[in-house]
Order: C-alpha cells, then sequence, then structure tokens
C-alpha cells in the first residue's frame, strides 16, 4: 500500500513539475524576448500559435495524464482541468495582457475561449489517463 501511494505522489509530483516548467519556461521566454526587442507582430503571432496553441496544451495534456494514471486520488484527479482552466488564461494575462497594460505590445486578452482551451486538452489528458489506469494497458499507470 505505501509502495503505491509513493507511485502516486511521485506521477502528481511530475505531472506538476512538468506543467510548470513549461509554463515558466514560455513565460520568461516572452518576457525576455520582447525587453530584448525580438518579439514584433509577427514573431507574437508566431509565438501564440507554437506557445498557446500547441506547448500549453500539450503540457496540459500530458500533466492530466499522468494524474488521470493514478487510481488512488479518486474524484480530485478533476482537479487537474480545472487548474489548467485557471493557468491558460492566467498565462494568457501575465503576458499578453500585462505587456498591452505596459504599451510594449498590443496583444488581445484572454476571455472565455482561453478558459476552454485551456480546459479541452486538460479533459483529454485526463480521460486518456483514466481509460489506460482502468485497463492497465501496458503496465505505464499503476
Amino acid at each position: 500500500m505505501a509502495e503505491k501511494r509513493c507511485a502516486a505522489k511521485r506521477f502528481l509530483i511530475a505531472a506538476v513539475v512538468a506543467y510548470a516548467a513549461i509554463w515558466l519556461a514560455c513565460f520568461v521566454l516572452y518576457w525576455t524576448s520582447l525587453l530584448a526587442g525580438v518579439l514584433d507582430g509577427g514573431a507574437i503571432a508566431g509565438y501564440t500559435l507554437l506557445v498557446l496553441y500547441i506547448l500549453l496544451p500539450v503540457a496540459s495534456v500530458i500533466s492530466s495524464f499522468l494524474v488521470g494514471c493514478v487510481s488512488d486520488f479518486g474524484w480530485w484527479r478533476l482537479v487537474a482541468p480545472l487548474a489548467a482552466c485557471v493557468f491558460y488564461p492566467l498565462f494568457i494575462m501575465a503576458t499578453f495582457g500585462l505587456s498591452t497594460e505596459f504599451g510594449l505590445a498590443n496583444v488581445a486578452n484572454a476571455d472565455f475561449f482561453a478558459v476552454a482551451v485551456g480546459f479541452a486538452p486538460a479533459a483529454l489528458g485526463l480521460t486518456a489517463g483514466w481509460l489506460v489506469s482502468n485497463r492497465r494497458a501496458g503496465g505505464f499507470c499503476r
């Protein structure tokens, strides 16, 4: 039983660290590039596509999958998509919203669409992790 809890804790720590590291790396990349003058209109568009529509959703899927794999969490697993719902728009506000307020760039701020985009990949990852944990497919999740 203690082994199972230890494994569950490792999956949770891995999920949180993975998402937080990617979130923080994207945040630092945005601000350092913007303040260095590297990001202009076209570069911000590319950054937006890369980060908001590829990196953060993939990180959300992976971290939610890891949380979904662990049956010890029970209903607490549902917190993973809700956390993504919070951190995805928070990222937009902490980057694009603040840079617009400071007059460094003029980029749209977060809206309800950002909440949906933050929730959907996390919900898919959580569901996939839950399905894998129920079937014990390939011995990945225990």
